[in-house]
């Protein structure tokens, strides 16, 4: 049985073995109903205002203020439904479960030292500024991985990201394998990035 098929058998079975999906879903179709709301709204408003006849008898007519309660509603509805789709999406499940294609990945990093540390923290740019990009992306790796049957591949983690974290190791005197000495500052200041001596960390085996 395809694999696709069978994730969403698993979760018509159990709804609980997939948050995101199920969370994806329910945005989705929020969204859906909203717009189809506002669809038939508009084909039963009037399209133009008539004057009310001497015994007020005439056509209904959707004020200024019912026009402007129903955008609310709706903007509230989609911002919502988006805030609880980017909420289940910023869960490690969402890497690990959506996306078959990551089950490598996902297999190396909770076996590494890292495995306490979640997937956006590294993949993605913190802060309320990064959420558009961020959901953009989201969206872009479930089209490749649903519809374009493409590989995935996360977004490189930055130096900055590694020093929030590791910033202690700036200063520290090292030796490299070449016996030369050196401090990981000097180093980054010669534009050398952390991947280019840890290109696996966060999937690399756990020390023994």
């Amino acid at each position: 049985m395809d694999p696709k098929l069978s994730a969403l058998q698993e979760l018509l079975r159990d709804p609980s073995a997939n948050y995101t999906a199920v969370a994806t879903a329910i945005a989705a179709l929020v969204t859906f109903f909203l717009i189809i709301i506002l669809a038939l709204i508009a084909l039963v408003m009037p399209k133009h205002r008539t004057a009310p006849s001497s015994d007020g008898s005439g056509p209904p007519t959707l004020g200024a203020a019912g026009i402007a309660l129903i955008v609310i509603i709706v903007l509230l509805g989609v911002t919502g439904g988006a805030a609880l789709w980017y909420q289940q999406t910023s869960s490690d499940d969402f890497c690990s479960q959506t996306c078959h294609s990551m089950k490598p990945a996902t297999v190396s990093w909770s076996k590494s030292p890292h495995s306490s540390v979640g997937c956006i923290r590294c993949h993605e740019e913190p802060g309320l500024k990064a959420v558009p990009r961020n959901a953009a992306y989201r969206l872009f790796y479930v089209y490749r991985e649903y519809f374009a049957n493409g590989p995935i591949v996360p977004l490189a983690v930055p130096a900055e990201r590694c020093l929030s974290c590791h910033g202690d190791v700036l200063d520290a005197r090292l030796t490299a394998r070449n016996g030369d000495p050196f401090t990981h500052r000097a180093a980054i200041e010669d534009g050398t990035s952390c991947r280019s001596c840890h290109r696996s960390q966060g999937h690399e085996p756990a020390r023994r």
